[in-house]
């Protein structure tokens, strides 16, 4: 039994204007398989707000964000709660296709041993604004 956005009825497309420019898909239980029911928002082109906040997403959710890539124009990505781990922080060289300006990380229990791993937000440094990374646990480390 399929799960997730694949399980919509009717399809994603049918039901949303192309014109839509924000979707709140937060609190879901999309979880770390969801990737394949992203390449069903491509068709959204003018959208330039996700929120897939609390959707348990995991490390392995971070790497299939890269379907997102032809979004162009999106500009805030909320991946807030989503149980990421230290392991994601590596992972975020994914979102490099996009243009985010805005991206919420917060209460993803990164900790310490991520911090290191958020240079892969390089990727991101020609259009970032804001980064939200409270409650996250990176210590001292994160302040330097």
């Amino acid at each position: 039994q399929a799960g997730g956005l694949q399980a919509l009825e009717p399809p994603l497309g049918s039901w949303c204007a192309p014109s839509i420019t924000a979707l709140n898909l937060s609190r879901n239980k999309l979880g770390s398989g969801m990737a394949p029911g992203l390449t069903m928002l491509l068709q959204l082109k003018h959208l330039k707000s996700l929120d897939l906040s609390q959707n348990y997403l995991q490390a392995g959710g971070v790497a299939g964000l890269s379907s997102l890539s032809g979004l162009t124009q999106l500009e805030q990505l909320n991946l807030r709660d989503n149980n990421l781990g230290p392991a994601a922080a590596l992972q975020l060289s994914s979102l490099g296709g996009l243009r985010i300006r805005f991206l919420n990380l917060e209460g993803n229990k990164l900790g310490a041993d991520a911090v290191e791993g958020l240079d892969s937000l390089a990727c991101l440094a020609a259009t970032l604004e804001g980064l939200g990374l409270s409650y996250n646990r990176l210590g001292p480390a994160g302040a330097a």
